[in-house]
């Protein structure tokens, strides 16, 4: 990874500690290569990019792992490598890869002579296979049981597993114009007492909200740009994978599909409900479909015109679900799976400047959970869907509100709306009287019972989160800029 980082810079003219303080604890090592070597180091470092960055732009001209003469010519030019010095970088290589149990994935065959390259195949085809992790003074190659490295690929894997289960990390998008913030700040997060320590920043332009995959391997986060993408590393880490253009004015959410297949991105700004296609490998595709909405809400500042601002996939797929808080609806999109492009078929008409902010559905999709900005309400609706029919039938069965029944202030708005990892509590935050109010939820019926309301220390709770434990809560105060 930290080969395909320096390939990916375009303009590193070094490997920093590429030893880790091999050779006399150099700390900075300059490699200037040759052109015979330098191609055998583009193979690994080609792969090394596919594996851990995933930019196909540096790799497009590559027609193979060896990669074609002009895409060698380009690279060359990126880099002021002159010298053959490469075989401590290439003993680095293969230990790591030995170390990562990834040896037979990367294409050695590219590396040394002949005579070494048949070698190699031959210790690969009869189950050999690595070269040792000690750095031995005749670079012998000792060969290792195929057994015995699967025994210790299993133990490593599950001492990971081990130490990983219970960590736990925090993602925090952040304005960043005002040169307070880079843009995503990382944090790691104790479970047990309920802490946030601070880890390092990603840069994002005016990151704002965040949502991670369904099957936790990459993270999404509105930019200036668009959307970008990250691939959310072993220790919780983040790589950047790509970013793409959204044709429209910056996002408010953006939510991904339960299959991960499709991204939705809500536009406060322009009313614009985008969906792009996420590829196998986390990074954002093309623009499926972008429905922009029409229509008046109220004379007022706030609700007059379209203001997307949540959009969803039902839990069974047959549907795409958009808040527009400026027109007071919740539309209802029959959602083509494959290709990816949205029909309206039917809406939910709220109150006159009620303000549809965020919803939520139950993980059995039996049931939405509606909040309201300006109304300070959450309605509850029974959702079913019968093949054939062209909508699917939606009842309120509940409205109940989003703060105390004494408000602290008039000018309340609520913000957030989450629910806690076995679905027994929800949660929703108010701006304004800067509160979070706590209820308990029927996993029969789907009603809403009040707990309690309970003040924050700071201003604007713009977003909840719960931790795993559901022991926790963690409001991100936009007013105040802290947690």
């Amino acid at each position: 990874r930290r080969l395909g980082e320096k390939f990916a810079d375009g303009g590193s003219q070094t490997l920093q500690d590429i030893n880790e303080g091999g050779d006399g604890g150099r700390g900075q090592i300059p490699f200037h290569l040759g052109d015979k070597t330098f191609g055998k180091l583009c193979a690994v470092g080609q792969f090394f990019l596919r594996k851990s960055l995933q930019d196909t732009q540096l790799l497009q001209s590559a027609s193979d792992t060896h990669g074609s003469t002009s895409f060698l010519k380009n690279l060359k030019k990126k880099f002021s490598f002159t010298k053959m010095n490469v075989k401590l970088i290439l003993k680095f290589i293969i230990s790591k890869l030995q170390a990562s149990s990834i040896i037979q994935e990367c294409n050695l065959m590219s590396i040394g002579s002949e005579k070494e390259r048949e070698k190699m195949s031959n210790r690969q085809r009869t189950g050999a296979g690595v070269i040792d992790k000690e750095r031995k003074k005749d670079d012998n190659v000792v060969k290792v049981s195929s057994k015995e490295e699967k025994d210790n690929l299993r133990k490593r894997k599950s001492r990971r597993r081990r130490i990983m289960q219970d960590r736990y990390m925090a993602y925090v998008g952040s304005y960043s114009y005002n040169g307070k913030a880079k843009g995503i700040t990382v944090y790691d997060v104790d479970v047990m007492d309920g802490s946030f320590k601070y880890r390092c920043e990603e840069k994002v332009d005016n990151s704002s909200y965040l949502t991670v995959s369904n099957d936790g391997r990459t993270l999404y986060s509105i930019a200036d740009e668009g959307i970008v993408s990250f691939r959310i590393l072993e220790n919780g880490a983040l790589a950047r994978l790509n970013s793409k253009n959204i044709k429209g004015m910056r996002g408010c959410h953006i939510s991904t599909d339960a299959e991960d297949k499709y991204i939705f991105v809500s536009g406060y700004h322009d009313g614009k409900e985008t969906v792009l296609r996420l590829n196998p490998d986390g990074t954002v595709g093309e623009i499926t479909d972008g429905v922009y909405h029409k229509g008046l809400g109220s004379v007022a500042e706030r609700t007059f015109r379209p203001h997307v601002s949540c959009g969803r996939r039902t839990p069974d797929g047959n549907f795409v679900m958009v808040a527009d808080l400026g027109i007071d609806q919740v539309k209802i999109y029959r959602f083509d799976a494959v290709k990816g492009t949205m029909t309206v078929v039917d809406a939910i008409r709220c109150e006159l400047e009620s303000a549809p902010r965020h919803f939520i559905f139950s993980k059995d999709g039996r049931f939405i959970y509606l909040m309201y900005e300006v109304k300070n309400v959450i309605d509850v609706f029974t959702y079913a869907y019968e093949e054939g029919f062209r909508a699917p039938k939606i009842e309120k069965i509940q409205t109940i509100t989003s703060t105390a029944p004494q408000r602290l202030s008039q000018l309340t708005a609520a913000c957030a709306i989450r629910m806690s990892e076995d679905e027994k509590y929800l949660y929703c935050s108010n701006a304004g009287d800067n509160s979070v109010s706590v209820y308990s939820r029927d996993e029969d019926t789907g009603l809403l019972t009040l707990i309690c309301c309970l003040p924050i220390s700071g201003d604007y709770p713009k977003d909840i989160a719960i931790f795993p434990d559901g022991k926790h809560l963690a409001s991100i105060n936009h007013g105040t800029n802290d947690i």
